[in-house]
C-alpha cells in the first residue's frame, strides 16, 4: 500500500522507485536469513516477512521466498503449542499476540492469492491454541494476568472472531461474543488441565459471574513467565479478588522484581529467596513442577500441584536455590461455592535450622 502511495508522488524518479525496490529486497533478504523460531518474536518476523513477499510477487525470488514462508509458519506454529496443545507462551496476552501473527500471514497471503498459506497441520495447531486460550481466560474471557500479560480488563473478542469465522467453530463464536450470537455454543466443558503446560483451570461456568480458580507449575520455564509457581489467581461474582500483580517494564530494577517474584504473588516465600524462574525473577533459571494428582467432576475438583524452584539442585546439577525445600499446594474446588488451599512444605538441606515463611494474598 505504501509502495503504491509512493509511485503516484511527482518526486518519485526512476531511480528513486530503483532504489526503493533495493531497499524492499534487502528487507526481504534479511528476512529469509535470519530468523528467530521461538515464541512472539518468530512469529512477528514471519508476518513481515509475508507481507514484503506477498506484496512484490514480481521478485525472481518469490517462489523461493514463499516456501520459506510456509516452513516457518509450520516450525513457528509448532514450537508454540505443547503435545498437551497448551502454549509456550506463559500469558494469554502473548498467546493473542501470536494468533494474530498467524492470522495477519493469512490476510496478507489471501489478497495475493495464495490461499494454502496454511498447511493441514499448522491449522490443527492454530485450532488447538486458540482453544487453549478460551479454556484459560478467566470469565467474561479475559486475561487472568499471569506473567506479563494484559490488564485483566482486556479482551480477545478480535481474535475469537477471526478464528471463528475460519474454522466455523460455534465455541469460538461464543468466545468472541460472550455468547451473544446465533451461531455461538458454550463449550461443553467447564475446569481443565493441561499436563505438559502445567496449568489448571476451575469454573463454575462460562459466565462474568461464574466462579474461576487458574493455578500452574510451569517453573516460569516458558516464555514471559514469573516465579509464581503453585500461585492462584481467583475471579468470582464478576470481580477480580486474589490477583496476579501483573509487570512493570522490561526493564531490570526493584519494581519490576518484586512484581515478578514470588514475594509479589501468594505462593509460599520460604526464607526470603523467590522460587527460580526463566523471566524476570531474580534467582537463576526455573524448570517446570508436576501437577501430581488432577480429579474433576460435577461436585469437586482437585489438585496436587509440586514446585521444584526452591530446591537447590535439580538435573545435571542446575542450581536454583540455596535452601532446598519440596513444596506442593493441594486446591480443593467444592462447587459451586468455595476453595480450600493447603500448602505443605518440607526442608531438604536443613533440617533444623528455622525457617521462615511468607505469603502475599
Amino acid at each position: 500500500a505504501l509502495m503504491s502511495r509512493l509511485i503516484e508522488s511527482e518526486h518519485m524518479t526512476p531511480e528513486m522507485f530503483s532504489a526503493c525496490l533495493k531497499f524492499v529486497w534487502g528487507a526481504g533478504k534479511g528476512l529469509k536469513d535470519n530468523f528467530s523460531a521461538t515464541a512472539n518474536s518468530g512469529v512477528t518476523e514471519t508476518a513481515t516477512y509475508v507481507a514484503v513477499v506477498c506484496s512484490f510477487q514480481e521478485f525472481k525470488t518469490y517462489e523461493d521466498w514463499l516456501s520459506t514462508v510456509k516452513e516457518r509458519i509450520d516450525t513457528i506454529s509448532s514450537n508454540l503449542t505443547m503435545s498437551d496443545t497448551s502454549c509456550t507462551e506463559v500469558p494469554m496476552g502473548y498467546v493473542s499476540y501470536s494468533l494474530s501473527g498467524f492470522w495477519n500471514c493469512y490476510t496478507r497471503a489471501l489478497e495475493a492469492k495464495e490461499e494454502s498459506i496454511y498447511t493441514p497441520e499448522v491449522e490443527q495447531r492454530l485450532f488447538d491454541l486458540v482453544n487453549y486460550m478460551m479454556s484459560m481466560l478467566a470469565p467474561g474471557f479475559h486475561p487472568p494476568q499471569q506473567g506479563d500479560d494484559g490488564f485483566y480488563t482486556r479482551d480477545y473478542a478480535g481474535t475469537f472472531k477471526n478464528f471463528a469465522e475460519y474454522f466455523n467453530e460455534p465455541t469460538f463464536w461464543y468466545a468472541a461474543t460472550n455468547g451473544n450470537d446465533v451461531r455461538a455454543k458454550e463449550p461443553a466443558y467447564k475446569s481443565v488441565m493441561y499436563p505438559v503446560g502445567r496449568k489448571v483451570a476451575m469454573r463454575t461456568g462460562w459466565g462474568n459471574d461464574a466462579l474461576y480458580l487458574q493455578t500452574q507449575a510451569d517453573g516460569s520455564k516458558y516464555s514471559h513467565g514469573h516465579a509464581d509457581d503453585l500461585a492462584v489467581i481467583v475471579f468470582a461474582y464478576g470481580q477480580y479478588l486474589l490477583v496476579d500483580p501483573n509487570h512493570n517494564t522490561y526493564i531490570a530494577n526493584d519494581q519490576t522484581r518484586w512484581l515478578a517474584d514470588t514475594i509479589g504473588h501468594n505462593a509460599v516465600n520460604i526464607n526470603g529467596v523467590s522460587q527460580a524462574a526463566s523471566g524476570h525473577a531474580s534467582y537463576g533459571y526455573g524448570v517446570p513442577g508436576a501437577i501430581n494428582r488432577w480429579v474433576s467432576n460435577e461436585g469437586y475438583d482437585f489438585v496436587k500441584a509440586e514446585t521444584y524452584n526452591n530446591k537447590e539442585y535439580i538435573g545435571n546439577n542446575l542450581k536454583l536455590n540455596k535452601d532446598d525445600f519440596e513444596y506442593t499446594r493441594s486446591t480443593l474446588f467444592i462447587k459451586p461455592n468455595y476453595w480450600i488451599v493447603s500448602d505443605y512444605l518440607r526442608p531438604q538441606k536443613y533440617p533444623e535450622q528455622i525457617n521462615h515463611y511468607s505469603q502475599n494474598w
